[in-house]
């Protein structure tokens, strides 16, 4: 009996519940190669002649917060894409494919295709990645050119000293010179300030500011 009722409360329940069509919509946006010199395409035939480098497979697992499972940030991971395929000495990818599985609470995107260089294409010579790297009170932080002696970042608003100082021990520790640009100031290759052998320098005044 007790079967039966429980049978036809389920029965009752699915006839009277509505479940409506749900449909998620995500575009992935391939600006951050571009910007970087590395030609992408989906297809596997392209009109043009390139020198095929090798196969590429990307694995990335989302992190785990709280026992759930989040996205992949697909900045991030684009990102360690396009810095293989710039050490190989690659400037495109081309038959590009993107999977997304789950696997326990995990969730993974792989990235494939085949690493070329295209032939006469004029590459870009520095192997730095412009990537985010995060931000300082809501200001974004940007990775522009990175070198053994320093790096230049491009924020998206003017760090103050203090917020200077906060991203120095965050992303810059030990680095004996770093440049803060704008985007107007990185068009005309103009700094609004620098950290220099543990001091800031403000290049709007001339003024110096210890880090420590």
């Amino acid at each position: 009996m007790k079967r039966f009722i429980e049978i036809a409360i389920v029965f009752l329940l699915c006839s009277c519940t509505t479940i409506e069509q749900f449909t998620s919509t995500e575009v992935i946006e391939y600006a951050h190669f571009d910007k970087n010199g590395i030609y992408i395409t989906e297809a596997n035939n392209v009109d043009f002649s390139y020198k095929p480098l090798g196969s590429l497979v990307s694995v990335t697992r989302g992190g785990l917060q709280d026992l759930t499972s989040y996205q992949v940030d697909t900045d991030k991971a684009f990102a360690e894409v396009g810095k293989k395929i710039k050490n190989m000495g690659g400037n495109g990818l081309i038959n590009m494919r993107i999977s997304n599985t789950y696997e326990g609470a995990f969730f993974y995107m792989t990235v494939t295709g085949m690493v070329i260089n295209i032939e006469g294409r004029d590459t870009d010579k520095k192997t730095t990645y412009q990537e985010k790297i995060g931000a300082i009170d809501n200001i974004d932080l940007e990775v522009l050119e990175a070198y053994s002696n320093g790096t230049r970042v491009q924020t998206s608003r003017k760090l103050d000293a203090e917020q200077i100082k906060l991203a120095y021990k965050k992303y810059f520790y030990k680095q004996s010179q770093v440049q803060f640009y704008t985007q107007e100031g990185w068009a005309e290759r103009m700094a609004y300030a620098a950290i220099i052998d543990g001091k800031i320098l403000n290049y709007e005044d001339n003024s110096f500011t210890p880090i420590e």
